[in-house]
């Protein structure tokens, strides 16, 4: 029988994925639940549920900070990253991914943390070369198919996995690219705004998707159960971007005569990214990095997530896109957040 007065501590709880598991908790009954929030940091994703959380503010890179977080704590779930495909922002992830990752592992250690899930991604993997399919025990090898984020999430793992040998009871879950309704103009959720305001260029390629209703509760299956010293890919699926973005475009109704650009001429676009970002001061939704990786396509091996307790099955892409569209429309239409149902 599950314990629901579990001492939680969540690192990254107001971000996308960080949000929705701090929700699943609260649905799931569990009363004693901290995380930890930047001053500037908006509760817009967590705001029915805010109130039922215990916030600490402060600064990860805080030791001090960090470490008065650890006290009285059983699980920990260190959801908190930098995702970036923007070069300017490596040394930033380096110290975010990595870094804090470590201190949050010797906290960990520390204070006795019964278990421990760190969130990484599948693009700590290493990706040698174009259509090969990896599972968990994935070898990191430095090659062009591999991201500068990637590098910094394989280096959060090592510290994990150090921590591991050093005692820790700890998962890792390497999840794909992940969907869901979230900040229209962050990560995935992204593309749904961009595809609505008529954006017609479709990248050659195909990427890794997974809901992330399945990526919280395997997250939490996994700390329920008696499983550690391990890792788990969470994919539901290859996609083109051809078929992602039509099937997106046709779930929000939007027409639009697509454009499909070879490769060779991809980069062509990067100026018009660059001018978008300058004049609405947003990061730009395309990088060289990002541009080169969407060209190739790889596979991944789903069968061990599929052995989580009480995990046995992936909501479709599909389904993912048509219940992440209904909530765009639904905010567009309300102009409040609606948050996928579990």
């Amino acid at each position: 029988m599950e314990n629901k007065s579990k001492r939680i501590l969540v690192t990254g709880g107001t971000g996308f994925l960080g949000s929705y598991l701090l929700r699943f908790l609260v649905q799931n009954g569990y009363t004693n639940i901290k995380a930890i929030k930047r001053q500037n940091s908006s509760l817009d994703l967590v705001g029915d549920i805010a109130n039922q959380i215990d916030w600490v503010e402060g600064e990860l890179t805080d030791w001090f900070f960090l470490s008065d977080c650890f006290k009285d704590i059983d699980w920990v779930f260190h959801v908190a990253a930098l995702v970036s495909f923007d070069a300017k922002d490596y040394k930033e992830m380096q110290l975010i991914n990595v870094r804090v990752t470590a201190d949050v592992v010797n906290l960990s250690l520390d204070n006795h943390i019964q278990k421990f899930c760190f969130v990484s991604s599948i693009a700590a993997l290493g990706r040698s070369k174009v259509g090969e399919t990896l599972d968990e025990n994935a070898v990191w090898k430095h090659s062009p198919y591999n991201s500068r984020y990637g590098m910094s999430k394989f280096l959060g793992e090592q510290e994990v996995w150090r921590g591991i040998e050093e005692g820790l009871s700890a998962v890792i879950v390497n999840p794909g690219m992940i969907l869901g309704s979230g900040r229209w103009t962050e990560g995935t959720s992204r593309f749904f705004s961009l595809i609505d305001s008529g954006f017609p260029f479709i990248p050659n390629g195909a990427a890794t998707w997974v809901d992330v209703r399945d990526v919280v509760t395997a997250m939490h299956n996994l700390m329920t159960s008696n499983v550690h010293s391990e890792r788990f890919i969470l994919v539901a699926g290859v996609q083109s971007y051809n078929d992602f973005f039509k099937a997106v475009a046709s779930a929000i109704g939007k027409k639009i005569n697509w454009i499909s650009i070879p490769s060779f001429i991809q980069s062509l676009i990067l100026p018009f990214a660059w001018l978008i970002a300058r004049l609405s001061g947003k990061r730009p939704f395309i990088t060289r990095e990002s541009l080169r990786l969407s060209k190739n396509s790889f596979f991944y091996k789903t069968d061990k997530s599929l052995t989580i307790p009480g995990f046995n099955e992936y909501l479709t892409i599909n389904q993912s896109i048509l219940d992440t569209s209904l909530a765009y429309q639904s905010e567009k239409k309300n102009n409040r957040f609606y948050p996928l149902k579990f």
